[in-house]
């Protein structure tokens, strides 16, 4: 189930979610009952500048430990199968189905990352995520599955985020495949 706010609730608890919201979902009922709290980021970096706005994001960058390897195995541990990851792959083959009755196409890619992260998720994760996505693309019409060249660690600043060259390679092979399979024109 999505949750997006305070008309979300009743289903959340009939679902089984329980009264007591996560911090996701506090944010998404502070953001009904009060529409301007939705806008405070915006707000803010308006009102503060983008130096000062940032400042708290520059701080946690300066204290990022330059081991990527054992940044890797930390941010890993929290990547897992079972439950939760289960509603992820309804959700996605039931956003699918609504796509196609109308007749909307979609592009299913998968999110790249760091080899040096994906090196340490848990075994076989990737590849049934990868398989389970082919499979969906393959039961939808209107679903074209695309697989980017692999990257490689130089490509990444971190652990999730390519550096300009990387990113520039990856939006002309993005455009080059809409173009070649026909999703947008000229």
């Amino acid at each position: 189930m999505v949750f997006h706010g305070l008309s979300d609730w009743p289903d959340r608890i009939a679902t089984g979610g329980g009264w007591i919201p996560s911090r996701s979902e506090a944010y998404g009922l502070l953001g009904s009952v009060m529409p301007v709290f939705r806008m405070r980021d915006a707000l803010g970096q308006r009102v503060l500048g983008d130096r000062l706005f940032n400042l708290q994001q520059e701080r946690g960058q300066a204290a990022i430990t330059s081991d990527l390897g054992q940044r890797a195995a930390k941010l890993a541990s929290g990547y897992r199968t079972g439950a939760e990851a289960e509603t992820n792959y309804r959700a996605l083959e039931r956003l699918l189905g609504l796509c196609h009755q109308d007749g909307v196409r979609v592009l299913l890619v998968a999110g790249q990352l760091n080899p040096i992260l994906e090196e340490r998720l848990p075994a076989g994760m990737r590849a049934e995520m990868l398989a389970r996505l082919d499979a969906m693309a393959a039961r939808h019409p209107g679903v074209t599955r695309w697989r980017p060249d692999r990257q490689t660690p130089a490509d990444y600043d971190d652990l999730t985020h390519v550096n300009r060259e990387a990113a520039l390679r990856f939006t002309a092979a993005l455009a080059g495949h809409l173009m070649e399979t026909g999703l947008v024109s000229p």
